[in-house]
């Protein structure tokens, strides 16, 4: 039987959001064509559902299907489809656009951009050559989207826009501490993501700035970079013009990757359509680390117990390769799509176990391929319980090697889902009162493919009251994917 891979589903319900309920079917008979005969009639009952978006009556519906309905075709899409319209209303709840008036009337440059941070919520700084940080300026405008009146305050401030293909150093509060008691570490993690790289301004001193094709109508900003920006190029005999757009999002959306660029509409000067080509292949950072094969077992030889910080890029920067078959293009007419991307949502429960005195033997999936098993479940007379949780998860190296994101509970940091530390883990009794256990043992274990973590836990009693753990609830980033829209006109080509 067919899967249904989330990310489709989730493009297909931004394609269809907009349709109209008017004259539609009973929702009932659509569910049931789910589990027509005909593959035809399956995938139009699935749009059906899906153009009518977040409908309360439609989702009870669906999620009242996928448990009892007998027909597994049904069960399965039916689950699919409330997956896809949950992503779908997270992701718009945190793409509501922001409207913002400019009322800067003589005020100190540094001032104001410290008050544009605030109204925007755009990560916008001012470059450290900048010659009078302190010169008066007088920026208005009316309710606007907030990267629009970012814009409309550049302009008014002689300001221009500076673009670099690597990121500044993350800052001290945003580094990732790490106090990893493992001799083996994970891969090299970004110095910084995208929402802490700063819009970073300058002064415009005599050179007049050519106008960005730029989409400024949401909260995330998508702007083409100019076609003489260092890393874009012609592949001169293949056909291939390589060019970046660079995805600014607000500074409080942690943009946690660019997961890919789906392009929907491309024309040059002429009208002419581009394609686009397969993406060119981007060297691996190189760690200074190394890996070494050790009784089939890789492991990452670092004396060091720190995390390794290997600067990729520029976060904010996308590449698109365009295919123009070695004719001369300078510049395309319009150029559209999709930015998919994963933000990261903090303190969110990523794994539930409700009954932990009956889970001996269970394992539950957990995000990012991961999965947690309650091993063992013991009491003693005296009302001591001890608890032994095993989890498994990918490789993190391999992930990155093919390009995949990797769990937001890693099993290698530091209180996440299978090492030593028990921040992520919120233990309760039966009243839902807090419990605190103690780590009596780990072991981990990495066969260069899957990584296996089993970590032993007691729970002491506490004055004649054995209040044994219930329930367990693993905190950690819970990832919503987003699909930000872009329309660009006039792009400049290298």
């Amino acid at each position: 039987m067919p899967r249904w891979p989330g990310r489709t589903l989730f493009v297909t319900l931004l394609a269809v959001a907009s349709a109209t309920a008017a004259d539609s079917p009973p929702v009932e008979s659509v569910i049931a064509r789910l589990g027509a005969a005909e593959f035809a009639e399956r995938e139009a009952a699935q749009a059906d559902l899906l153009g009518r978006g977040a409908d309360p009556a439609v989702a009870r519906a669906l999620a009242a299907a996928a448990l009892a309905s007998d027909d597994a075709e049904i069960r399965q899409r039916a689950a699919a489809i409330v997956a896809a319209v949950t992503r779908y209303a997270e992701g718009a709840a945190l793409l509501k656009p922001r409207t913002v008036a400019l009322n800067f009337r003589d005020v100190p440059l540094h001032a104001a951009v410290t008050e544009l941070r605030k109204l925007t919520g755009a990560n916008v700084q001012l470059d450290a050559g900048v010659a009078d940080p302190a010169r008066r300026v007088t920026a208005t405008s009316a309710g606007v989207p907030a990267w629009e009146a970012v814009e409309a305050f550049r302009r008014a401030a002689g300001l221009v826009e500076l673009f670099r293909d690597d990121a500044p150093p993350a800052a001290a509060e945003n580094a990732v501490p790490s106090v990893r008691r493992s001799y083996y570490n994970g891969p090299p993690v970004p110095g910084t993501t995208a929402n802490f790289v700063p819009v970073l301004w300058a002064d415009a001193g005599a050179v007049v700035p050519t106008p960005l094709a730029a989409d400024r109508s949401g909260p995330v900003r998508v702007t083409a970079l100019p076609g003489r920006f260092a890393a874009n190029r012609v592949v001169r005999g293949s056909g291939h013009v390589l060019i970046h757009l660079d995805v600014a999002p607000p500074a409080d959306l942690h943009w946690e990757s660019t997961q890919e660029v789906r392009v929907t509409r491309a024309e040059d000067e002429t009208t002419r359509p581009v394609t686009v080509a397969h993406p060119l292949p981007a060297p691996l950072p190189r760690d200074v680390n190394e890996m070494m094969l050790i009784g089939g077992v890789f492991m990452n030889m670092s004396y060091s117990y720190g995390s390794v910080t290997v600067e990729r890029g520029n976060p904010r920067l996308v590449p698109v390769t365009l295919k123009t078959d070695d004719r001369l293009v300078r510049r395309l007419r319009v150029l559209e799509g999709t930015i998919v991307g994963t933000v990261s949502i903090p303190n969110q429960t990523v794994l539930a176990i409700d009954d932990l005195t009956k889970s001996s033997g269970v394992a539950f999936a957990g995000p990012g391929d991961t999965k947690l098993t309650v091993q063992d479940y013991s009491g003693t007379p005296g009302g001591k319980v001890t608890l032994k949780i095993t989890v498994e998860g990918p490789n993190p190296w391999n992930q990155m090697r093919q390009g995949r994101r990797q769990a937001p509970v890693s099993l290698w940091d530091e209180g996440g889902l299978g090492h030593s530390g028990l921040k992520n883990y919120r233990f309760t009794d039966a009243a839902g009162q807090a419990l605190t256990p103690q780590v009596s043992s780990t072991t981990a274990s990495d066969n260069g493919t899957q990584q296996t973590s089993t970590m032993e836990v007691q729970f002491a009693p506490r004055a004649g009251n054995d209040r044994p753990p219930v329930r367990l609830v693993v905190v950690g980033n819970r990832p919503v994917t987003l699909a930000v829209p872009f329309k660009l006109r006039d792009v400049p080509l290298p």
